[in-house]
């Protein structure tokens, strides 16, 4: 048998089944935002370790003539300084990675923010690609680590 409640009663019911129903999207927004800004930082991270095993160990190498399209001779006489560079790009890495491992946004936004810089300043002196291959993948993470600490906080 099928009882009716007073009028208003449901209602409330709905409401707060409503409410905790959003309250739950919510959360899991929440957690979305910390895992997909997560996940972009890693990937900053392994770019650059990349970059780290380019430059240092492959840049006199055939796979790194292609990569960087220089000259055996080049490559010859630019290998030290390739493998500074390369030695940098594997300190950036390792930054980002304390960042996750840590969770400490201080080190994450430094760290992008370097690589955003460094970036900008490489496709200005350097090749145009820099911006696309190195400061736009940590552009892209940064604004989703601000946006997932903004979201943290704000339903905090």
């Amino acid at each position: 048998q099928l009882k009716i409640s007073p009028v208003g009663r449901n209602d409330n019911l709905i409401r707060g089944s409503l409410i905790i129903t959003l309250l739950k999207f919510s959360e899991q927004r929440k957690q979305n935002m910390k895992i997909v800004s997560q996940l972009l930082v890693l990937f900053v991270a392994i770019l650059h370790i990349g970059f780290l095993i380019l430059e240092m160990f492959l840049w006199d190498h055939p796979v790194g003539y292609k990569v960087f399209a220089t000259t055996p001779e080049f490559a010859a006489a630019s290998a030290t300084l390739a493998m500074n560079q390369g030695l940098y790009n594997g300190f950036l890495a390792a930054g980002l990675i304390v960042g996750i491992v840590k969770k400490d946004l201080a080190f994450k936004v430094f760290f992008l923010s370097c690589i955003i810089v460094a970036g900008i300043f490489g496709a200005i002196t350097a090749k145009i690609s820099i911006l696309f291959i190195q400061a736009s993948p940590a552009l892209l993470a940064l604004i989703f680590v601000l946006l997932a600490e903004k979201c943290t906080k704000k339903n905090a």
